[in-house]
């Protein structure tokens, strides 16, 4: 009898269990810039309004940045946690993932006039200043037939990488406050640039004596202790101010992507001025 249970308790859940490769399913969604991977059909509902969010935010960064696109975006569409979030990168091609669970907007972490909007504004911001390319860059790319992607098992791979995708490398506290600085500018002034989340974290760092990193300890030492001041709230705050009257015209002069200088220091300049947009508020 005691046999026999153990039997039924291991052979049990292989009978039961569905079949894995039958559940998961990849759906596409494909528009000039995007192509959007999803496996839930429930989640097809918010398609549309992505894709106006996708394209609005895109068409805005290309036109101030004079950024053409080498390739689509890929975006996956995924619901795997509790709260959501979202992540983008240029290496080894533009890619961008987004949660699509509930926003955690605990203490003003993250203030969103509207959370799909306020994603695209922020992400695609880190993949124009990462891929758009110098002339050296292009040149690189095309010796390497594409960006190359650093791995531990080719440490060379890292040399690569930098005359493929140089602003890549740029500090993260950096990246991250331009597209703070985009994001906020971009919903009209509702932002964590202009949030009460950093100024109550650097009132208590200052109230409790705690260490504040320079430029360099951010990035090295800083993130290991606390990534939220360290990257965000030190990337914002150092970072080019929103500015009612100018935008981001002012901020774009220091953006990685403003000279597109490569590695050997060459540069193409970005010209025009800056595109017309509407936010939802007006900035006070």
């Amino acid at each position: 009898m005691k046999r026999a249970a153990v039997l039924i308790a291991v052979v049990l859940p292989f009978v039961v269990a569905p079949d894995a490769s039958a559940q998961l399913e990849f759906r596409l969604f494909k528009t000039d810039d995007m192509l959007v991977v999803y496996m839930d059909k429930d989640h097809e509902y918010i398609l549309p309004h992505l894709t106006n969010c996708f394209t609005n935010s895109f068409d805005f960064h290309k036109q101030l940045f004079d950024y053409t696109p080498s390739e689509r975006v890929t975006v996956l569409l995924q619901d795997f946690d509790d709260y959501g979030y979202a992540g983008a990168s240029a290496m080894p091609t533009n890619y961008l993932t987004i949660g699509i669970e509930p926003f955690e907007y605990v203490y003003e972490t993250s203030p969103t006039n509207e959370r799909i909007n306020w994603v695209m504004s922020h992400e695609l911001l880190h993949i124009v200043a990462s891929d758009k390319p110098a002339p050296t860059d292009e040149r690189w790319r095309k010796i390497f037939f594409g960006k190359v992607a650093p791995i531990p098992e080719q440490p060379l791979s890292m040399v690569y990488s930098y005359l493929t995708t140089p602003r890549m490398y740029a500090p993260r506290w950096y990246h991250e406050g331009m597209a703070v600085f985009f994001e906020t500018w971009m919903a009209g002034g509702y932002g964590r640039a202009l949030g009460g989340y950093d100024e109550m974290v650097f009132r208590t760092m200052i109230q409790d004596d705690a260490y504040f990193y320079d430029t360099v300890g951010l990035e090295s030492e800083g993130k290991a202790i606390d990534t939220v001041p360290s990257h965000w709230s030190s990337g914002s705050t150092g970072g080019p101010a929103p500015r009612p009257r100018t935008g981001p015209s002012s901020s774009r002069s220091t953006a990685p992507t403003s000279t597109a200088s490569g590695s050997d220091g060459s540069s193409g300049s970005t010209s025009g001025s800056a595109p017309t947009w509407t936010p939802s508020a007006s900035i006070r």
